[in-house]
């Protein structure tokens, strides 16, 4: 890994994967914790409390990361939060409102 901020690691992994395209194209980019790490440590640079701590490329365009339901499935049963029969269901409303919730910012 080169040693950059966030911002520039950001701008360098849109550039490299073609992800506003990509976006624009299939509604969405599902990116790997591998295909962040080539430019830095994944988990400083998808961690940000709020919308004023997104990286820059991501204020300009608009968008954010969102977890898919299956890491909402890994959380809920690390955290024992229900039980297995009920984890599936569960897990796909809290994509749904968290989808929801990053849309807002679009209304």
């Amino acid at each position: 890994m080169i040693k950059m901020n966030v911002n520039e690691a950001w701008s360098k992994l849109f550039e490299k994967y073609d992800i506003l395209s990509k976006i624009k194209k299939e509604g969405a980019f599902y990116i790997t914790a591998n295909q962040i790490k080539e430019f830095k440590e994944p988990r400083l640079m998808a961690k940000w409390d709020s919308s004023e701590n997104l990286p820059s490329i991501f204020k300009k365009h608009n968008i954010n990361i969102l977890p898919t339901k299956e890491e909402i499935q890994n959380i809920m049963r690390e955290n024992n939060v229900c039980n297995e029969g009920q984890i599936v269901r569960r897990s796909g409303s809290v994509y749904s409102w968290l989808k929801w919730i990053f849309n807002l910012q679009n209304i």
